[in-house]
């Protein structure tokens, strides 16, 4: 990332399989964000974007304390404020390897919840 842009982006995706959550910083251990109902608000559009039942949370709290997240890169070290990692569908069927024929489905779910969420953003971001 060219440091010299820090402070022009506003969101930070990253997408993993699987498991239905779209969870947030801090990954590394269980503690709390200041802005983390912010970031759990912005989480829940993204959730409800994408049209099944996705959980919501920090990283830490949903699944376990795990160090080295981008996710959390992105918002520690890189001051991106809303930093999230989604982990696409499944929940356990078909586990890492998705069947050819949900790819479609899953990238229009994935586009949908980027784009509620950056025109969530978009909507109540102050411009100047």
């Amino acid at each position: 990332m060219d440091r010299s842009r820090v402070g022009t982006w506003e969101l930070y995706l990253t997408f993993h399989s699987y498991g239905q959550m779209i969870l947030y910083p801090w990954g590394y251990d269980k503690v709390d964000h200041k802005a983390e109902s912010e970031l759990a608000r912005l989480g829940r559009v993204g959730a409800s974007a994408m049209g099944r039942g996705y959980t919501v949370g920090s990283a830490a709290k949903v699944l376990y304390p795990a160090a080295g997240g981008s996710d959390d890169w992105a918002l520690g070290g890189a001051g991106i404020p809303y930093s999230y990692t989604i982990e696409l569908p499944d929940t356990g069927t078909h586990g890492f390897i998705l069947p050819a024929s949900h790819i479609s489905q899953v990238a229009k779910e994935a586009l949908g919840a980027t784009v509620a969420m950056a025109e969530d953003l978009q909507r109540s971001t102050p411009r100047t």
